[in-house]
């Protein structure tokens, strides 16, 4: 026989909000179709996450709660092989309405929490984050990702919030790096740089840091210039010394260690080094970057390119350590900061931004475009060159500057220099044979004239 039984429920009907509850239908639903993969089990895993009492520790927990249908194997499945389009539930959450204070105000929260993994030296983009201690010297580094967090919050005595982005600190384009990687020497030496820097916006990659107080001697900034010179020529492990000898431009950092630490620079040279000059005068700190323009030329001057005399002014950066210098206090007088025309190259005059500073607009580009004018210039020269009218062949540049160079005309300039030298050669010749014809035919006429009047006076004796 079955019995019935009455039951109350918590919410009754005529307390639900109709509309809030149509539209949490509508977004489960949504949410539902953006998981591509393992739908059923990701979507049971959300459902027991936000039922949870407290926050959720291990995943395994999950498993225990009544929204959560399934076993621990469905649960690491849907972990690993579960997916979801994000690009599809970033459009879901925009069309979410907002919860609004008095006169339509949204009011934003925004909170910067690291997620520490000092577990985890494998994983990319940790960052060193500042963790407070009991104490007020306790506090610590501790590798991690930090996310900056914003979230719209809701009137009323209520811990629910909108979060509108999270977006993980590591993956800024501009950021220090801390402590910054040892270069180890073979002579004992480490040298170590104050800050690592990368900016990606600007285009680098990475660039070595040393601050200068202007302290110690002009000649100290030298030796830590020649230090890092020294330790971008080291190879790396089991590279063959033969072949980066024979490596010409970018080829050679194949075979440097630094390669194997720093990723491509993505210009010519090495790692570019920043001086960072700040305290005493704006006179002192101009003295001092001068001084160390002019000493430390070795480390930061590329070689010429081959071919000078084909107007070839081009300088080769690929083994010279781009170096740039800037003050602390014109960074912070500039309305752009280190994004301003703050930075000076090495060798040059004018103040630029860091990407300007650190290209070279007289390098491999301007060599590449010299020689293709050289190339030209010596192909329509080629094609003015002129064939000897006899052999065929084209003049040599003497025989071709003689020509030009001659006053008057000669009948063999249409001839090459071994051509004319035949021809000149055959006409002495020739002259020589008429002469000597010619001194024949007079000996002959004066011995038949001497014989005539020999035999007149016979004859009249």
């Amino acid at each position: 026989m079955t019995t019935t039984k009455a039951a109350s429920v918590s919410l009754l009907y005529h307390e639900v909000r109709r509309e809030a509850f149509a539209e949490a239908s509508r977004f489960r639903g949504e949410f539902y179709e953006c998981l591509t993969a393992r739908r059923d089990e990701l979507s049971e895993l959300a459902d027991a996450v936000l039922c949870a009492d407290g926050a959720v520790k291990s995943p395994v927990d999950l498993t225990l709660l009544p929204e959560h249908r399934r076993g621990h194997g469905a649960m690491y499945g849907g972990l690993n092989h579960g997916r979801i389009d994000v690009d599809r539930l970033r459009a879901v959450l925009a069309t979410l309405p907002l919860p609004r204070f008095d006169g339509g105000r949204l009011v934003l929260a925004v909170d910067v929490s690291p997620w520490l993994r000092s577990d985890a030296p494998c994983s990319v983009d940790r960052l060193f984050c500042h963790v407070y201690g009991r104490a007020k010297t306790a506090s610590q580094f501790i590798p991690g990702w930090p996310y900056s967090v914003v979230a719209v919050l809701e009137p009323g005595a209520t811990s629910w919030t909108a979060i509108l982005d999270a977006v993980r600190s590591a993956r800024s384009t501009t950021r220090l790096r801390s402590p910054p990687p040892t270069h180890r020497l073979p002579y004992g030496y480490t040298q170590y740089a104050d800050l690592t820097m990368r900016a990606l916006d600007a285009g680098v990659p990475a660039m070595l840091l040393e601050v200068d107080r202007v302290t110690e001697p002009v000649d100290d900034l030298v030796d830590k210039l020649r230090r890092y010179s020294d330790w971008f020529e080291l190879l790396a492990p089991k590279a063959d010394a033969n072949k980066e000898r024979a490596a010409r431009g970018a080829a050679v950092h194949d075979f440097r260690l630094w390669s194997r630490i720093y990723p491509p620079t993505g210009r010519e040279g090495y790692v570019p080094v920043a001086f960072v000059v700040t305290g005493k005068t704006a006179v002192q700190r101009e003295s001092r970057m001068r001084r160390l323009e002019q000493v430390a030329r070795t480390y930061f001057a590329g070689a010429s390119y081959p071919g000078r005399s084909a107007g070839i002014t081009a300088v080769d950066y690929h083994r010279a350590v781009p170096a740039v210098v800037t003050e602390l206090e014109r960074i912070t007088a500039d309305p752009a900061g280190v994004a301003g025309a703050v930075w000076r190259r090495l060798g040059r005059q004018e103040w630029q931004s860091l990407p300007e500073a650190l290209d070279n607009p007289d390098g491999d580009r301007l060599y590449a475009a010299q020689r293709k004018e050289a190339r030209d210039r010596r192909a329509e020269r080629e094609a003015k060159r002129p064939v000897c009218a006899r052999c065929g062949a084209k003049c040599s540049d003497e025989r071709w500057q003689q020509v030009r160079q001659s006053s008057w005309p000669v009948k063999w300039d249409d001839l090459c220099g071994e051509c004319a030298k035949e021809s000149v050669a055959r006409a002495e010749a020739e002259r020589a044979a008429q002469r000597l014809a010619e001194d024949v035919a007079a000996t002959s006429a004066a011995e038949a004239e001497t014989s005539r009047a020999r035999g007149l006076f016979r004859r009249l004796g």
